[in-house]
């Protein structure tokens, strides 16, 4: 019985709640016997994606985001989601109220748009984008560059250009812009270095390891996405750049050395591009500079006071830009062509730069003859060839050694006299002189010897080897090796 009058009153319970519950109109709900707005903006995505919700008594409407506008079969600035609408992105580059200014052009992206310079201009604000009523301007990027050169000693000039450049690595730059701001940086470089012979190895080294930086990254706006194999290449004073690409359907089976004036290269571009699994390309950018050695200085590997660094090589520079998988299949070999003054009784080390030094790590010699020196190395970096030797010895030693041939000329004079005396003259006929005509035979010959020696490797010093200056060819290789 009991049971029958507990369900019977649940029953009644949920009569009353249901007749309750429908006393309320749509956009309402109950709430502690009462009828209150629901917030229907609290489901969500109610308005759909790009748009807001906004909640009004008994009701709701959408609105699109900035940028967005609605689209459906009754569009309106105001709409609910039973209305079907949904918001798309809206190209604001096709109003003609948009107009960025001369040398400028419009982007649009999703929500917005931005004013960006063309190829070969630079925004006077130092930023990439811009929008219309800032007052931005696109000024000639050389010009802009020159200027901040303009009555400015070399550092403020340096650090003026590396400044700028930063804003435009992301760009998709000709090659007449990258040599032109390479020529300006580099030309920079070395007027620090001449302006300041004795400057501070640790800012020598903090403006080499930006300057690498920099033209590497400039280097990478000539890459271009290829379906095949395509390179860029070109030669300046103070530095020379080769560009090579592959991509999935490259028909080579390996690429053709690269090779500048004093250096050569051989990668296996193709393998680290097959190791790129999904994209299977790859892009190496080889740099040989001329006069990087005025910031990265040979003196900055393992100097010790007994040797001295001389640096055999250009510096270069070996990257792979916009590569996913940098990992090489196979160690890199260099081919240096010594641009100094060949010592056989010096010491060879292929290096890389390590941020504030040259070191060897990774790094090894493979052959090397009196014009050429092959380096393997198993990454990439910023490379060089450096030889050690004993340190050379006091400019008071030339006068040392004019003094001694002196003292040996003598030393010969005397001991042909006494040898004559010998000879020619007895005092004493019980007195035989032959053991003393020996002994002055012996020690003549022997000043003899000496005199000739110190002459002969005097000559041996000034035959030396020194390079042949001529322009390096890729047919060249190490013959006699």
């Amino acid at each position: 019985m009991m049971h029958i009058y507990l369900l019977s009153l649940g029953l009644l319970f949920a009569l009353i709640e249901h007749s309750i519950m429908q006393d309320c109109s749509d956009g309402y709900k109950k709430q502690r016997g009462k009828c209150v707005d629901e917030d229907e903006c609290e489901q969500e995505l109610i308005c759909g994606e790009n748009s807001n919700c906004y909640n009004t008594v008994g009701s709701y409407y959408c609105q699109c985001h900035t940028g967005f506008i609605p689209e459906g079969t009754k569009p309106t600035v105001n709409f609910t989601r039973a209305d079907g609408i949904q918001c798309k992105d809206f190209n604001e580059c096709l109003n003609t109220s948009i107009n960025c200014g001369p040398n400028a052009e419009c982007v649009n992206n999703e929500g917005g748009y931005a004013c960006i310079c063309r190829t070969g201009y630079t925004p006077n604000n130092g930023k990439q984008t811009f929008f219309v009523g800032q007052g931005v301007q696109c000024d000639d990027l050389k010009g802009a560059l020159q200027e901040g050169c303009t009555n400015h000693t070399a550092k403020v000039c340096l650090e003026n250009l590396l400044e700028q450049t930063e804003n435009i690595k992301d760009e998709e730059l000709s090659l007449d812009t990258v040599t032109s701001l390479l020529s300006m940086v580099l030309d920079a470089a070395v007027n620090i270095h001449m302006s300041s012979s004795s400057a501070n190895p640790n800012e020598l080294t903090s403006y080499g390891n930006r300057v690498l930086i920099n033209n590497e990254e400039l280097m990478s706006t000539l890459v271009k996405q290829t379906d095949t194999s395509a390179n860029v290449s070109f030669t300046l004073a103070d530095v020379e750049g080769r560009v090579f690409m592959v991509g999935p359907h490259v028909t080579l089976d390996e690429i053709p050395r690269l090779h500048t004036r004093n250096c050569s290269i051989d990668i296996d571009l193709i393998g680290i591009a097959n190791n790129n699994n999904g994209t299977r390309s790859a892009a190496v950018i080889f740099l040989g500079y001329n006069t990087m050695e005025n910031l990265l200085k040979a003196d900055f590997f393992n100097a010790t006071n007994d040797t001295v660094n001389t640096m055999m090589s250009s510096v270069i520079s070996v990257t792979l830009p916009k590569t996913t998988n940098t990992a090489l299949s196979k160690p890199v070999n260099f081919t240096f062509r010594h641009i100094r003054e060949f010592d056989p009784s010096g010491s060879f080390s292929c290096v890389y730069w390590n941020i504030s030094k040259w070191i060897v790590d990774g790094c090894s010699v493979l052959n090397t003859n009196r014009s050429f020196t092959v380096c393997s190395c198993v990454h990439l970096s910023t490379f060089a060839l450096i030889m050690q030797t004993r340190s050379h010895p006091p400019e008071s030693d030339s006068l040392l050694n004019v003094l001694n041939v002196v003292c040996v000329i003598v030393g010969l004079l005397f001991f042909s006299l006494a040898l004559l005396t010998f000879t020619r003259c007895q005092w004493s006929p019980g007195v035989n002189n032959v053991a003393r005509i020996n002994i002055c035979i012996s020690l003549l010959l022997a000043h003899l010897l000496f005199l000739l020696t110190q002459q002969f490797l005097s000559l041996i010093r000034r035959q030396k080897v020194r390079m042949k200056k001529k322009p390096f060819s890729s047919a060249e290789t190490l013959k006699s090796v």
